[in-house]
């Protein structure tokens, strides 16, 4: 369920949190939240506050208790029959469907699956557009921590495939196997044709079409495994027939 721009979990667990108040020890910034203090950590200018968790577990008086309906109040059984927890689950779980919930229906400032995609068909009518989603969702992430957290095709998880510098504090392009690599090769290959000559093309890799006249969209896929994927297919994906309806 994890898509392009879909760590977004992360991003609005960051929202919700307030601006820290106060740094303590200079390098260890500290937030207020309704339920206390959180302490974190500062690198590379980012102040950073990871390993939270992202809901109350279903223990004692939750155990037994519906779930919430506030986000979506009018159409909260389509969102759970679409987001079903998992028979097996764990502390991430709700993380995950956080993410997924979030990435589809373009809830924090309309990023996301189904407006990234109505975006693109859009821009169409106007200029010629490539579009694209980075599908490689067993990559390094941003980071190892917190540790088991299965980042996904998550929010900037591209960049390190496009410069390997781009580190996030922790080496990434280091990390990569094989058939990472051939991603990162695919992607700069793509990026720098595009650059000199308007179209994107990497040799030995699959040609990518314009999304004009094809409602194609590019899925970027590790071992020379990227394809292009039909827009319809890719809404469905999304779920964009639930989170456009009305």
């Amino acid at each position: 369920m994890r898509r392009l721009l879909i760590a977004l979990a992360a991003a609005a667990l960051a929202a919700a949190l307030p601006v820290p108040a106060a740094a303590s020890g200079g390098d260890r910034p500290i937030a207020r939240t309704d339920t206390g203090l959180v302490r974190g950590a500062r690198a590379d200018g980012v102040d950073r506050f990871l390993a939270l968790p992202y809901a109350a577990p279903p223990v004692g008086e939750l155990r037994w208790r519906a779930p919430r309906r506030g986000l979506f109040p009018d159409r909260a059984d389509a969102v759970l029959a679409r987001y079903p927890w998992p028979a097996q689950s764990d502390q991430f779980t709700s993380a995950y469907l956080a993410a997924a919930v979030f990435t589809d229906s373009g809830f924090l400032a309309g990023l996301g699956g189904c407006p990234t995609l109505r975006f693109i068909e859009a821009l169409s009518a106007h200029t010629r557009v490539y579009g694209y989603r980075f599908d490689h969702r067993t990559g390094p992430g941003l980071s190892p921590e917190p540790a088991g957290y299965e980042w996904g095709a998550g929010h900037a998880a591209e960049l390190a495939y496009l410069w390997p510098s781009f580190d996030n504090g922790t080496p990434i392009a280091p990390t990569f196997d094989a058939s990472e690599r051939r991603l990162a090769r695919d992607m700069v290959h793509y990026w720098g044709s595009f650059t000199i000559t308007g179209q994107p093309r990497a040799a030995h890799s699959a040609p990518w079409p314009a999304f004009n006249g094809t409602s194609l969209v590019m899925s970027l896929r590790a071992g020379g495994r990227s394809a292009p994927v039909p827009l319809a297919t890719m809404l469905a994906e999304h779920n964009c027939d639930l989170w456009e309806a009305g």
